[in-house]
């Protein structure tokens, strides 16, 4: 049984998330993914992302390179994408204390997670669709979409269960075209 299958007192989760944002204040932002990650299944996704690694982690570090070198005309910095990295992983933070809070739970639904990478996005003059799992959602519909931004509409068991990468691979080619169409402008060489 995953951590995320299991019921959890709001002291119990502070903690969890506590014990994650000590790693931010080392600024260690994979350390507080991977705290995260027995909790929520889209922390090891965001972990992954800030590693660039795994099919999804590249999508979405090739988007935010493009979408600098398009706004500013130059490629972004590796203390930028540093910068930006621990901005998001602060408000999802704050996301997840305002979940614990309200919820009684430490995941935090899809449409939360795109408003604070809108924001971060947008703070760094970056264009507020940099975020790439909403985009891919829009692009792909509720079928394929679904899979990846309709988290909020399963149970615990199921969001627990649910990997980014089976959803991906169910979505099959699809999903692989979509990717590499939006975010690396073209197929795979």
């Amino acid at each position: 049984m995953s951590e995320s299958n299991r019921p959890f007192s709001r002291a119990h989760l502070h903690g969890v998330l506590n014990r994650a944002r000590q790693a931010l204040d080392q600024g260690d932002v994979d350390g507080y993914w991977r705290a995260l990650r027995p909790y929520d299944p889209y922390a090891d996704l965001a972990g992954r992302v800030a590693r660039n690694s795994g099919r999804m982690g590249h999508a979405a570090n090739e988007r935010l390179a493009r979408q600098h070198l398009e706004k500013f005309g130059q490629p972004i910095s590796e203390q930028k994408v540093n910068k930006i990295r621990l901005e998001i992983a602060r408000a999802d933070a704050y996301a997840r204390d305002v979940s614990i809070e309200s919820e009684g739970d430490l995941t935090i639904k899809p449409d939360t997670v795109a408003d604070y990478h809108r924001k971060v996005f947008t703070a760094n003059d970056l264009p507020d669709d940099t975020y790439t799992l909403e985009t891919l959602g829009r692009v792909l519909g509720d079928d394929a979409g679904g899979a990846l931004m309709g988290m909020e509409e399963r149970s615990a068991e199921d969001r627990g269960a649910l990997s980014i990468d089976g959803a991906m691979e169910a979505a099959g080619d699809l999903v692989e075209s979509a990717l590499y169409a939006i975010f690396a402008d073209g197929e795979p060489s």
